[in-house]
């Protein structure tokens, strides 16, 4: 069995802060950044039509777009 997720460390002492674990629909991630000053983010919990129509990529992946 494999598990999915993202899981936030303490790197001075490698304690678990917290964890975003993804029981199914989602079986790889592929980047993670650290949001400056975020101290309550939020995972979005829009409609489908709403999720089918929003991107957010960086300005370096923009320019891959063909």
């Amino acid at each position: 069995m494999y598990i999915c997720g993202v899981w936030v460390l303490n790197i001075h002492t490698g304690e678990t802060v917290a964890f975003l674990r993804f029981d199914s629909g989602v079986q790889e991630i592929f980047a993670v950044e650290i949001m400056a000053h975020a101290r309550f983010p939020e995972v979005f919990e829009g409609t489908e039509d709403e999720l089918n129509t929003a991107y957010a990529l960086p300005d370096e992946a923009l320019q891959h777009i063909v």
